[in-house]
């Protein structure tokens, strides 16, 4: 019995290795030109391989509230800035930092963390949403 549940303790926890944090940081920018040039079908494929990555990006801040998930007691949704592309990122942003909640709604967002999950939206894959463990973020003025 003691070596099953060892045996299970070490599945467990290579699992965890195995899905940690990669070195690679992608930018949202890049995530917008590379799949809109992906056919739509692939582009699940192209955004689950840098699940677990760093990622930079900025936007306007759409909502902010409190939510339990991921650990964090904050949710920030940010909606990216490109508009060359046709393909819609909406970042939520996970933290427990109670200051970046306060008023920054119609803002605009520079922040960068770690990926956790990628949902598409819409059957033609055109809008994304992209939970982000929140490690940084910053108001931009102009």
């Amino acid at each position: 019995m003691r070596k099953i549940l060892l045996f299970i303790v070490i599945l467990f926890s290579s699992g965890l290795i195995a899905e940690g944090e990669t070195s690679a940081v992608v930018t949202i920018n890049e995530f917008h030109e590379a799949v809109s040039k992906e056919p739509a079908i692939s582009r699940m494929n192209y955004f689950n391989s840098f699940v677990g990555s760093r990622v930079r990006g900025h936007g306007v801040v759409v909502t902010s509230k409190t939510a339990n998930r991921y650990n964090s007691h904050y949710q920030i949704s940010v909606r990216s800035l490109d508009t060359k592309s046709r393909i819609t990122i909406i970042c939520n942003l996970y933290s427990s930092n109670s200051l970046i909640q306060s008023g920054i709604v119609g803002k605009k967002l520079t922040f960068s963390g770690r990926l956790l999950l990628v949902t598409p939206v819409d059957s033609s894959r055109q809008t994304f949403i992209l939970d982000i463990l929140l490690d940084e973020a910053a108001i931009r003025i102009e």
